[in-house]
């Protein structure tokens, strides 16, 4: 099966009625996931990417650091790979596949897997730096009482 072939079987199969094709590849926005899906032509692959979004401006640092850590996850990734778009640092999840390895099932189960990690990666973005702040806040208000504070040792 040809890419072409591949993408309106599987816009048919996310209800789509009509598939807009730029170039090498579509984009659609799935269940509020912008995924784009790229022809790499002569490879005989495709990339599917899936966007996360860009560092919220709240974060205390850099976050694409953090993220190229998590990409030696390979058991929590499945095999993709977290990037950050140059252009418009947005961040995203992408993964490579072999054309002649799908049909449109096997396609739908790496997007809905992808739109999964996408999802679960939205958080972590939108929260990153979070964690910290909130530790500070909360410690700002809990009295200053040591762990040993109250508690009493008997000699045996």
């Amino acid at each position: 099966m040809e890419f072409n072939e591949l993408m309106q079987q599987f816009a048919a199969k996310v209800g789509l009625s009509e598939l807009t094709q730029e170039g090498d590849g579509v984009a659609i926005e799935i269940e509020g996931v912008p995924f784009g899906f790229l022809d790499e032509g002569e490879s005989g692959t495709m990339l599917v990417m899936a966007d996360i979004g860009k560092q919220p401006e709240s974060a205390d640092g850099p976050l694409g650091s953090m993220m190229l850590k998590a990409n030696f996850m390979y058991d929590a990734l499945d095999g993709a790979v977290l990037f950050q778009n140059p252009e418009n640092e947005a961040f995203g999840i992408q993964q490579r596949f072999r054309i002649v390895d799908l049909d449109v099932d096997s396609l739908y189960a790496h997007v809905e897997r992808l739109s999964n990690l996408a999802d679960e990666w939205k958080e972590i973005v939108a929260g990153y730096g979070q964690a910290a702040k909130v530790a500070q806040e909360q410690s700002a208000k809990e009295p200053k009482v040591g762990p040993l504070a109250g508690a009493s040792f008997m000699r045996v």
